[in-house]
């Protein structure tokens, strides 16, 4: 795809990919995963989990 100039498609398949992966992190733990799309709120969620807070600005 990325040959081929398909970059939206490769962002658009890598997001998704993020996603899930992390949504499945949180279930491991949590037994539930907040159904949002936003990658910032599941790095949060999941940052939270190992007890790290997110940067200050």
């Amino acid at each position: 795809m990325l040959e081929m100039g398909e970059y939206n498609l490769v962002l658009f398949h890598l997001e998704q990919a993020l996603q899930l992966c992390l949504k499945y992190r949180i279930y491991e733990k949590y037994g539930d995963f907040p159904k949002t799309h936003s990658l910032k709120q599941l790095l949060a969620e999941l940052g939270a989990e190992v007890g790290d807070r997110p940067p200050s600005d």
